[in-house]
């Protein structure tokens, strides 16, 4: 398994930044819907995020006046325009962070066969426009995360081997092992970050979601057995042996890919994320709606 394949897989979510403002980003785009995506749009953009405070040109490159005046909300347009032309003469605007969510998310998209036509979709009018909620819109788009992308992929030898939904596999895994430890007579508490990590963040194919929630159950049965360090001597023999097939890639940097992920997943409504106690379940009260969404696609891409 291709290191790059691993960060390909986890992109879509580990990456992502700014989805907390994902309506104000939106809402900046409006005004270039429809055009060209070029460098006049993207400044267009740029002073738009600022102007709303989602986001600031550089601190270092402003006056004490300048910086009280955005932190006011009051700049005008001129003011705003006049601002960043000064400080990105090149037209080289930091909008790529602002950008990539929301084409990741489905809410925008580039249409390069008509001259980079900029066009907000479906999905992004109707979040615009309060059709669907937050946690809706991340369901929708997370939903559509599969890999192989397209039909054609499976075909492709780099993506041999791939054949999963990972918030689907996510969703059935949790709540299989859920199911084993409470008829093992344990609390139906979810898995640890450090589990999610070792068995579901190297996860590509749905053929590999009985073994790990077999591997899960025995994990929290030995725990409960023998104690949490026949528990974690165990992940970690498993740990060195998942990990040679990303090879070079370390387990350090998989930590570092998992909080962009439980952002994600939180966002959904579907997960409760226990950051003091490092773990994460389903969240019971969404249950009619993660079952809904297993039946309707299953784990499997194709």
């Amino acid at each position: 398994m291709d290191t790059l394949l691993f960060k390909k897989y986890w992109i879509l979510v580990s990456s992502m930044k700014n989805m907390d403002c994902v309506v104000d980003m939106l809402e900046c785009l409006c005004s270039v819907d429809g055009a060209e995506w070029n460098q006049e749009t993207r400044g267009r953009y740029f002073r738009n995020l600022v102007q709303r405070c989602v986001t600031a040109p550089e601190l270092n490159h402003l006056s004490e006046e300048q910086r009280t005046l955005l932190k006011s909300g009051n700049a005008t347009e001129e003011q705003i325009k006049e601002l960043v032309d000064n400080i990105y003469p090149d037209g080289r605007y930091p909008v790529h962070a602002y950008m990539q969510p929301l084409l990741k998310l489905g809410l925008v998209k580039i249409d390069f066969e008509d001259h980079k036509k900029l066009i907000i979709t479906e999905r992004g009018h109707q979040l615009l426009e309060g059709k669907i909620s937050d946690e809706e819109m991340m369901i929708q788009a997370l939903t559509d995360w599969k890999y192989p992308r397209t039909r054609e992929d499976v075909y492709d030898p780099e993506w041999k081997g791939y054949n999963i939904r990972p918030l689907m596999a996510t969703i059935a895994v949790i709540e299989q092992v859920n199911q084993r430890d409470e008829r093992n007579g344990m609390e139906p508490n979810g898995i640890t970050f450090d589990e999610f990590m070792v068995y579901l963040m190297t996860m590509y194919s749905c053929g590999q979601i009985d073994d790990r929630v077999r591997t899960l159950e025995w994990l929290h049965f030995i725990e409960k057995k023998i104690g949490k360090s026949a528990h974690d001597q165990k992940m970690q023999e498993d740990e060195k042996i998942i990990m040679k097939e990303f090879a070079p890639i370390k387990s350090e940097s998989v930590k570092s890919y998992r909080y962009g992920i439980f952002n994600a997943l939180e966002k959904t409504g579907l997960f409760v994320i226990d950051y003091s106690n490092k773990r994460i379940n389903l969240n019971k009260e969404k249950e009619i709606i993660y079952h809904q969404l297993l039946e309707k696609h299953g784990c499997k891409a194709y």
